[in-house]
């Protein structure tokens, strides 16, 4: 965590002095709200000119502009947030990530008029944050989560869970080691997506209970598998952060995290199978492996769900991984919408696979260099 990471910028739909832009910016082991609203700005008509200027820029769909913009908001308050924020702590712990001190910034005008000056406003309530994870404390949730809870599967706290890296792209640490393992931390996100989320914990529930029986079926299957998962009680990482009011805080207990199978890869198969520097037994190899994946899934009663290239990761042993399973998933292209999540779609997104892969044997494209990875990070999607 030692640059400056801007997480989001939020915004009016339309410019009035009623309009207001704020900036949530990471840097060391902090989060700062940056506001920008024109009543602060308005004895200044050259920055409430530049405030109106930044409307002409939001909306428009140009990633290059916006982030020059969100960088020139950002930058009159880098020497304040750095002198806040400190440094880093070392070494790194997820509990630092999840529930970092967080404080409110405005933009004033300056003695001077023509200047912004940064200003400390407060530090944010705890009744304001977003807090990750998903509660499993309460009973409407409990058919979802129960049987995943009632397992044997490892669970941490953040607070052991130690950062090794992190990605300036998303700000989501990815390679992590608890108890001298490394594993891929997945944050637990399930809103939006919570049917998909439910069934791929199901799916990693399976997987996980077929590896401590007396007879594992999936040994030899070249897939992600979960070995263990983060929760958190509110009470143990909130306490340090004060009430605005006199009401108290409802307090949970939160999955927050999955501790995933950590992949060392070279990309995925999109960027993999397509190039002449990968070779026809490299991609006759990679459909074996994920057909006798997929069948052993089968046989455990699991169904991939997720099938596509891009879902098949190649590791920096040439082996193929499968990864992201949900039975509610929907592969345009690769399954048809009637058989998503069921063992008839797997089987013809994996022949739909099987037959691209082979294409690329008989007209491969230039080589590319396929050491590095074609996405961020080394692990799950």
């Amino acid at each position: 965590m030692q640059g400056f990471y801007t997480e989001f910028v939020n915004w009016d739909n339309e410019y009035s002095l009623d309009s207001f832009i704020t900036l949530c910016v990471r840097h060391g082991d902090s989060v700062f709200y940056i506001l920008y609203e024109p009543p602060l700005l308005a004895s200044s008509p050259q920055l409430l000119e530049q405030y109106r200027q930044a409307y002409d820029i939001l909306p428009q769909d140009d990633h290059e502009e916006f982030i020059k913009l969100a960088n020139s908001l950002r930058a009159p308050f880098e020497r304040l947030m750095t002198q806040m924020a400190g440094p880093p702590k070392s070494p790194q712990y997820l509990h630092q990530y999840l529930y970092p001190p967080q404080f409110i910034f405005e933009a004033r005008v300056g003695e001077d008029k023509s200047q912004l000056q940064p200003s400390f406003k407060q530090v944010r309530f705890r009744e304001y944050m977003q807090i990750p994870g998903e509660p499993v404390s309460r009973a409407s949730l409990e058919p979802h989560l129960s049987p995943l809870l009632r397992t044997t599967i490892p669970r941490f706290s953040s607070d052991q869970v130690q950062v090794l890296t992190q990605t300036e792209e998303t700000w989501v640490p990815s390679r992590v080691l608890v108890a001298g393992q490394q594993y891929f931390f997945r944050p637990w996100d399930y809103q939006g997506f919570k049917q998909n989320r439910y069934h791929e914990l199901q799916a990693y529930a399976q997987i996980y209970a077929d590896g401590q029986s007396d007879t594992p079926l999936l040994t030899s299957a070249h897939i992600c598998r979960l070995h263990g998962i983060v929760i958190d009680r509110d009470e143990d990482t909130l306490q340090h952060y004060s009430l605005e009011g006199d009401e108290p805080m409802m307090l949970e207990t939160r999955l927050v995290g999955l501790l995933l199978t950590y992949i060392e890869r070279c990309g995925t198969l999109v960027s993999q199978a397509p190039f002449s520097n990968r070779s026809v037994e490299d991609r006759l190899r990679w459909s074996a492996q994920m057909e006798t994946s997929v069948q052993l899934l089968h046989q455990t009663g699991v169904v991939w769900g997720g099938v596509k290239p891009q879902n098949v990761l190649v590791d920096v042993n040439g082996d193929a991984c499968i990864v992201d399973f949900g039975r509610t998933k929907y592969t345009e292209g690769w399954v048809d919408e009637d058989k998503k999540g069921t063992v008839e779609g797997d089987l013809q997104g994996v022949q739909k696979i099987r037959d691209w892969v082979n294409k690329w044997s008989l007209n491969p494209l230039p080589p590319r260099d396929h050491r590095h990875p074609d996405a961020n990070g080394s692990s799950i999607s």
